[in-house]
């Protein structure tokens, strides 16, 4: 697989392998696709319907070289008992109330927080920053009109968030070693 879509004709199947993304899910069950044995099944004759989804919601259907771009989004959002999306999309998801929440994988949180919340049945993940999602297709961000990000700008901004994030953590240090000086007087 080239880490995004992976294709294969199987007699009078067509099996995709594919990143998650709940859009895909939602289409491929409209074109009569089944969930099985870890890919998605669909009939054979449909591959050309298939290969087009694949390269709307991926931007390559496995044989063609991905068309994908890094995007810089801002969401506030949450998502009852799994994760919050974009454009489907699975940014970050927590896996209880209390369980925090963990970024996805190809996405990297810049600014913002992402947690969990809400009650013990009917907890939801939380996120609120801006976002880099790597592996967005180029025709959908364009379509969107969403900040796409070149390599130096994505590695300059990883460097001044990781920075900030532990200026701010230096500074809550500070503050306990302080606090821990006054109460030894």
């Amino acid at each position: 697989m080239n880490n995004i879509v992976d294709i294969e004709i199987n007699g009078d199947f067509i099996n995709v392998k594919s990143l998650y993304n709940s859009e895909f899910v939602s289409k491929a069950k409209l074109m009569g696709g089944k969930w099985d044995n870890n890919c998605w099944r669909f009939n054979a004759l449909n591959e050309n319907l298939v290969r087009d989804l694949c390269i709307e919601i991926y931007g390559t259907d496995g044989d063609t070289v991905p068309d994908v771009v890094t995007v810089e989004v801002e969401i506030s959002d949450s998502g009852d008992t799994g994760p919050v999306c974009f454009c489907g999309w699975p940014i970050a998801r927590a896996y209880g109330r209390d369980s925090g929440a963990k970024v996805s994988d190809n996405v990297v949180l810049l600014d913002g927080t992402v947690k969990s919340g809400g009650s013990v049945k009917n907890w939801k993940t939380i996120v609120d920053g801006t976002f880099l999602i790597h592996r967005f297709p180029r025709k959908k961000a364009e379509l969107l009109g969403l900040k796409v990000v070149t390599k130096k700008e994505n590695i300059i901004e990883a460097l001044i968030s990781e920075k900030n994030r532990l200026l701010k953590r230096l500074s809550e240090i500070d503050a306990i070693l302080e606090e821990g000086r006054q109460n030894d007087t």
